[in-house]
């Protein structure tokens, strides 16, 4: 019984690591599109240019959120007014809002990565 109790919670763990990689997903898609077109637009409609505005914005919204997410482990006692809103439990039954903003954090450094690997290897 133990084990069939354990095996729930990893389950259900490991759907909202999903649910949060998926919206890590989400955010770095959006913020791609609108950088890449900030990037196309500012010099003289170059992909290039807007891919490597993207890459960089990437990069930097990733460690910036994991930076976010490092420093309310830092300072357990200030975060836990924000750790028990009910609209991240309601969401996410096992990820307060630092974990669901470090998984989505390793989603857009995911994103970055591939990015810039895809460009390193294309460009270069």
């Amino acid at each position: 019984m133990q084990d069939k109790k354990a095996g729930n919670r990893f389950a259900l763990l490991l759907k909202d690591a999903g649910k949060a990689f998926l919206l890590g997903l989400a955010v770095a898609a959006g913020v791609f599109i609108l950088l890449l077109a900030v990037g196309a637009v500012s010099h003289g409609f170059s992909a290039l240019a807007g891919l490597e505005l993207a890459r960089r914005g990437l990069f930097i919204v990733g460690a910036l959120a994991l930076l976010v997410s490092a420093g309310a482990l830092l300072l357990p006692e200030k975060a836990a007014s924000v750790r028990e809103k009910d609209g991240w439990t309601a969401r996410f039954g096992r990820f307060g809002l630092f974990g669901v903003l470090f998984c989505a954090a390793a989603a857009i450094l995911l994103v970055a990565s591939v990015l810039d690997g895809w460009m390193y290897s294309a460009f270069v």
